[in-house]
């Protein structure tokens, strides 16, 4: 993944404060599926990505 798919949603639909609001909420449902094992992340995009865009 090259780019935020919130942002560019959000930024699309003219709400794109919302990006942080969704990435904090991916960010929480990450950890807990890393703490069961289900899935774990390798890279994540960083807020300032989302922002700069």
């Amino acid at each position: 993944m090259q780019k935020c798919l919130w942002h560019t949603a959000c930024s699309k639909h003219g709400c794109p404060w919302l990006c942080r609001l969704f990435c904090d909420a991916d960010n929480i449902r990450q950890a807990e599926q890393n703490r069961l094992y289900i899935y774990k992340k390798t890279k994540a995009i960083p807020h300032n990505s989302c922002l700069a865009a």
